[in-house]
């Protein structure tokens, strides 16, 4: 509903919302926030690559991304996010089994501020891609690989 869309943008600077019914669709409105700092999307598991890369594309102010269980991220939206939200500095993945190297590698590259990396439960994951977030992010204070 579009009511809903409304309250969730009204404060662009942070924006919690962990109901598994929010989809692509909401997601699309809150490109219109380039003010938005802080994004929990933990748990919306019908949030895709296409609704997501509007968030990538436009708020370039992003610092703290939460995509917990978001099965429907892969390296897609991590690479626009690496092109798009160079102030990054906290991204939670986990759960988040379609990323891959590929998609850690851009991260490595284009989000250089991140200090906090969590990829719990990330499956397809390897030494390929953890490699460069060690190698390039001089910032990383934290690295969370439990169960990859």
């Amino acid at each position: 509903s579009s009511r809903s869309a409304r309250s969730l943008i009204a404060n662009d600077e942070w924006i919690t919302q962990v109901h598994s019914k929010i989809s692509d669709h909401v997601v699309r409105h809150l490109g219109a926030c380039p003010r938005l700092q802080t994004l929990d999307l933990s748990k919306c598991e019908r949030i895709s690559d296409n609704g997501f890369l509007y968030i990538a594309g436009s708020c370039h102010q992003l610092r703290l991304l939460d995509l917990t269980d978001c099965t429907g991220i892969t390296d897609r939206s991590l690479n626009q996010l690496a092109f798009g939200c160079p102030e990054l500095d906290t991204i939670i993945l986990k759960g988040c089994y379609n990323v891959t190297d590929l998609g850690l590698r851009a991260l490595s590259t284009g989000c250089r501020k991140l200090e906090t990396v969590i990829l719990r439960r990330c499956r397809n994951i390897t030494d390929n891609g953890v490699a460069p977030l060690a190698k390039c992010l001089s910032k990383l204070r934290s690295l969370d690989l439990y169960s990859c």
